[in-house]
């Protein structure tokens, strides 16, 4: 087979291949990850999708999308409060194949998305975040702490606090500190 043409079918081949993954997802679900105006319940989610949370697992595993349709597909996972979701976030955020700030998002988004709902899961899920080695990941994790209404989260800052080396992370920690005592200050002052 002539070269040109060995090329063109190359091409011919590797295009469909990416065009094939896009199309694998439904294209009404990535109109909405698409949108920078909305964030859709999940209830609207499901009248998009059929199963959105696989849907939107999928959507986050796949590296021929953008990286904000990726992103948005991971915090919009928090829709869906379920075991499920919690253990398909913990897989994202130890996901080798992502990116770290796609692990980041996933991390935050398991403990932020289920600090109401397990804050239990979300804590033990959040200290262990606090210990990686990844620095995007730890921030997103003390971000996330930040909105567990128990008193344990306090001591997994104070434990961050001491173990962290990352000066700018020490601020943040620091930060999210203040933020959680404005918040018990408010609360008391009822």
């Amino acid at each position: 087979m002539p070269r040109t043409l060995l090329s063109a079918v190359t091409l011919l081949v590797l295009s469909v291949g990416v065009v094939d993954t896009a199309h694998a997802h439904d294209p009404k679900l990535l109109d909405v990850l698409s949108a920078i105006d909305i964030v859709p319940t999940g209830d609207q989610l499901r009248r998009v999708v059929r199963s959105p949370e696989a849907a939107l697992d999928a959507v986050a595993r796949d590296a021929s999308l953008s990286l904000y349709q990726r992103e948005r597909a991971i915090s919009l996972l928090s829709a869906f409060p379920t075991r499920d979701v919690a253990r398909r976030l913990e897989t994202l955020a130890s996901a080798s194949s992502l990116n770290s700030r796609l692990q980041a998002m996933a991390v935050y988004t398991r403990v932020r998305g289920f600090a109401g709902t397990d804050p239990r899961g979300a804590l033990a899920f959040a200290t262990r975040s606090t210990r990686a080695s990844n620095l995007e990941e730890r921030e997103s994790a003390i971000r996330g702490l930040r909105w567990i209404a128990l008193p344990e989260a306090d001591a997994a800052l104070e434990k961050a606090l001491a173990a962290e080396t990352h000066a700018p992370l020490k601020a943040t920690i620091e930060h999210v500190q203040r933020a959680r005592a404005a918040l018990r200050r408010a609360g008391d002052a009822r």
